[in-house]
């Protein structure tokens, strides 16, 4: 189905007003290079089992990688890693995005951010395109959870901490 394109920019525009948690997604290649890239995309599938969803666009270099991985970690930011979101966003070469915040590594390998608010390391079992983007279903194989703290949020096209009172 083709969408008309004042109803792909108004949703665009609408999607805008939608606060998101912003996390980060990482892999790894068979051949050891890790990958990370800034999503808020990100949603949980099921409880049993327990499952995660993640929505990368075709067009991303990280496509590519996501795609041919057998695992990869879903990272749920905590206010003050602005600095990883926007390394993981574009802000920073691929190869530099691990330099920020504190990586750790699951069992198989997998990297995940330790000084987050969660890691959910996932072993991916599903995958199917729709439009632009590819849907990537998960299910949860380890949980690393952080102190509880204020998530980074999205919204209006920018970084923001909810406002603790109103939390």
């Amino acid at each position: 189905m083709v969408t008309a394109p004042e109803t792909a920019d108004a949703l665009k525009l609408a999607m805008r007003q939608m606060a998101a948690t912003v996390s980060v997604i990482a892999t790894r290649t068979d051949d050891g290079h890790r990958a990370a890239m800034t999503a808020t995309s990100v949603t949980c599938v099921a409880m049993d089992p327990p499952s995660m969803l993640v929505c990368i666009n075709r067009k991303t270099a990280f496509h590519p990688v996501m795609t041919a991985a057998d695992n990869f970690s879903i990272n749920i930011l905590a206010a003050g890693q602005d600095r990883l979101a926007s390394a993981c966003g574009g802000g920073a070469p691929a190869a530099e995005r691990f330099g920020t915040d504190d990586w750790s590594q699951s069992a198989d390998g997998t990297p995940f951010v330790a000084g987050g608010l969660s890691a959910l390391v996932c072993r991916k079992v599903a995958t199917w395109d729709h439009g632009t983007h590819t849907i990537i279903v998960g299910n949860v194989v380890e949980v690393h959870a952080g102190p509880a703290a204020t998530p980074l949020v999205y919204q209006g096209g920018s970084y923001r901490q909810l406002d603790k009172a109103a939390a």
